[in-house]
């Protein structure tokens, strides 16, 4: 009924059908060859064209452009604009994970200070905790001990040396070779403090006088803010502090004073909060246009932050349960401005944050864009109608892009400049169908 009330409609505005010949030859319908294509859908992969570009499909010609006016079908002239291809994906941010540290106790012993809590910042080198412990204590003192050993067989040596003149030989070498097995036993000392966590170098002792080399030596590690507050006289010496790796915050805190802790339990969790990841999963079909570099813009689901980035990392498997490929971008954390001075550092991006990003996959200055009203369908080749002339519409076939929420892309099939229809341009592809339903009866 629809098809043939359009019918007796068209036939009341006089419309017809011809090809190339002139304007009153009979109407006729030549059809178009048929060639597979792709349903319009929202991939960004563009439509197999179907015909040349220059070759164009039936035509639906008007008695007069009151006629075409009178029929309710509108045009617009095509034009190019700037086109910014996107793709969605939901993801989170996370702490980037090579500048996070599980940090636990060199040896086993118990905690005798804490001097950072949850959520304090902190510089490479800072003093997280300090830790007590009976093997601290004995490194230390055969230090100490090889230490003076060594000192006081270098002075026998030397002393030989300059009466070389008056002393055997043998006496002489066996003198040097009892240096050369002390600076062994200090040089195995050292190392093991340095194992320990306790960097020591012995040219920053050899100038030190005995006295002060015990205090030295009791406080190896630990920076000057700390051990002027100490006496030396009430302090253990078998204190061995826990540092930071790089700048950062704690972001896992479990210690108490006087637990006891190993190397075998991490006790704090830290992080460079100056640096993060955004980590996005997207669609496997859409994985395909995904390429290192490409720009991202991500916004938190509360919509306060918006960060551009680029791809650095795509992941070579696809997830097994979410079927969906993982890719990474890294940004840097801006700080939040804050009036009052505050040990804990404030940045705008916070791990595990929901949001999603806008990946950039395509970007062109020129694209000829078609309202969604004028595409039509021959079956499944995407056509639409130009307008030849005042009263001429010609069925075009054009290979087609991605659809945006303003229209469709064309690739290929019409040209900058052209008018096309646009609003009631069913209308004419209905009188088309038509026309082909009375020659088929004929």
């Amino acid at each position: 009924m629809v098809l043939v009330s359009i019918a007796t409609w068209g036939h009341l505005n006089h419309w017809s059908f011809h090809h190339d010949e002139a304007e009153h030859s009979a109407p006729h319908v030549v059809p178009v060859a048929h060639h597979p294509e792709t349903p319009p859908a929202e991939s960004a992969q563009p439509a197999t064209p179907i015909v040349g570009k220059d070759l164009g499909g039936p035509r639906v010609t008007f008695k007069s452009p009151k006629d075409v006016h009178a029929s309710g079908v509108e045009t617009a002239i095509l034009t190019q604009q700037p086109l910014k291809q996107e793709i969605s994906a939901n993801g989170a941010i996370n702490y980037n994970q090579t500048l996070v540290a599980q940090l636990s106790a060199r040896v086993a012993g118990t905690v005798w200070r804490i001097e950072k809590q949850l959520g304090q910042s902190f510089r490479k080198g800072d003093v997280l905790a300090i830790i007590e412990a009976v093997e601290v204590g004995r490194s230390k003192a055969d230090f100490l001990q090889a230490l003076v050993l060594f000192r006081l067989k270098k002075e026998i040596a030397d002393q030989l040396k300059l009466r070389e003149s008056v002393i055997p030989y043998r006496q002489q070498m066996e003198a040097q070779a009892e240096v050369r097995e002390a600076q062994i036993r200090l040089t195995n000392a050292q190392q093991t403090l340095v194992n320990l966590g306790l960097p020591v170098k012995i040219e920053d002792l050899a100038n030190v006088a005995d006295d002060e080399l015990s205090r030295r030596v009791q406080f190896i590690g630990l920076p000057e803010a700390i051990t002027k507050t100490l006496d030396p006289a009430t302090t253990t010496a078998s204190l061995a502090p826990l540092l930071a790796p790089f700048d950062g915050v704690v972001i896992g805190h479990d210690v108490s004073l006087g637990e006891m802790v190993s190397p075998e339990a991490p006790r704090f969790t830290v992080a460079d909060t100056s640096r993060m990841w955004i980590q996005l999963d997207v669609r496997r079909e859409d994985a395909a246009h995904i390429n290192l570099g490409q720009p991202i813009t991500f916004v938190t689901d509360a919509g306060a932050t918006e960060i551009d980035s680029k791809i650095a990392w795509i992941s070579t498997q696809v997830d097994e349960k979410t079927r969906t490929v993982q890719l990474r971008a890294d940004v840097l954390n801006p700080l939040v401005e804050s009036v009052e001075a505050t040990d804990q550092e404030q940045r705008k991006l916070r791990a595990n944050a929901f949001g999603t990003g806008r990946i950039r996959v395509r970007e062109t200055a020129k694209a000829t864009i078609v309202p969604h009203e004028s595409m039509q369908w021959e079956t499944t080749h995407p056509t639409v109608f130009v307008q030849l002339n005042e009263t001429t519409f010609e069925s075009r076939p054009v290979k087609i892009g991605i659809t945006l929420a303003e229209g469709v892309e064309i690739v290929e099939g019409v040209e900058p400049g052209e008018r096309v229809a646009t609003t009631g341009s069913h209308l004419l592809k209905a009188e088309i169908i038509r026309s082909r339903m009375v020659s088929s009866t004929n």
